[in-house]
C-alpha cells in the first residue's frame, strides 16, 4: 500500500513537472532570447495588435512574427499573392538585415535589393513577403519610384 502511494506521488510529481516545463518553455525562451514569437491569421489581426505595417497586402494571411521584448526590432513572414504598393515601397539597394530570422524565410544577406516600406525592409518569398524593422536610414529615407513590387515565383 505504501509502495502504491509512493508510485502515485511520483507519477503526480512527474506530471506536474512536465506541465510546468511544457507551459513554461515559451516564457523561458523569451527570457533567454529576449524575443516574443507570434502568429496572426491575417492582416487585420496583425494591424489590430498594434503593429504598424501598412505595407502588408490586404490578402496577407498565415503571418508569423518574431519581435524583441521592447518592440524595437521585428521580423514577419507572410503569405500573400499580392504585390506591394509601389507608392509605399520603392526598390533600393539593401543596407540592412533582420535581427530575427524566421524558419522558411529567404536569406536576407543574399538579397542585393529590398523594398523600402518606410521603416520596414521587405524581400519577396516564393509565396509572399519577408519583412523586418528597423531598417537602415538609407533605405527608409528613399523616395518611391512607382515601379511595382512583385513577389518571387
Amino acid at each position: 500500500m505504501l509502495r502504491n502511494r509512493a508510485r502515485l506521488l511520483t507519477l503526480a510529481g512527474a506530471a506536474l513537472a512536465l506541465t510546468v516545463t511544457v507551459s513554461g518553455c515559451a516564457g523561458i525562451d523569451e527570457l533567454v532570447t529576449r524575443t516574443k514569437a507570434a502568429s496572426y491569421q491575417d492582416r487585420d489581426a496583425l494591424i489590430s495588435s498594434g503593429i504598424a505595417a501598412s505595407w502588408v497586402p490586404r490578402d496577407a494571411h498565415r503571418i508569423r512574427a518574431s519581435r524583441s521584448l521592447d518592440g524595437a526590432d521585428m521580423s514577419v513572414l507572410i503569405t500573400s499573392k499580392s504585390g506591394l504598393d509601389p507608392r509605399k515601397c520603392p526598390r533600393v539597394a539593401r543596407k540592412s538585415t533582420p535581427s530575427y530570422v524566421l524558419a522558411g524565410a529567404p536569406n536576407a544577406y543574399a538579397a542585393k535589393d529590398v523594398f523600402a516600406c518606410g521603416e520596414w525592409s521587405v524581400i519577396p518569398t516564393r509565396g509572399g513577403w519577408f519583412g523586418w524593422t528597423p531598417n537602415h536610414p538609407g533605405e527608409s529615407q528613399t523616395k518611391p519610384t512607382g515601379k511595382p513590387a512583385v513577389h518571387a515565383e
